[in-house]
């Protein structure tokens, strides 16, 4: 993968992990578990995108403003 790539991923990670966080009404101290499950998300994990959601009490697909989560 180029390091474009890497970066793409990245970001299209960063903006899913505030997008779960969010949802799941901003839980401090989680940052890294959001990270976790926005990159299974975006990565094509085994789970289902519902099972990981439905971890942090949200709805998929998740909607609302996107700004840098890290």
């Amino acid at each position: 993968m180029s390091g474009m790539e890497d970066q793409l991923n990245e970001h299209r990670i960063r903006e899913r992990a505030y997008q779960l966080w969010q949802k799941a009404g901003c839980p401090e101290g989680r940052a890294e578990e959001f990270w976790l499950l926005a990159k299974e998300v975006e990565t094509g994990a085994p789970n289902e995108p519902g099972d990981l959601v439905e971890e942090v009490g949200g709805h998929y697909p998740p909607t609302g403003d996107t700004q840098n989560f890290a």
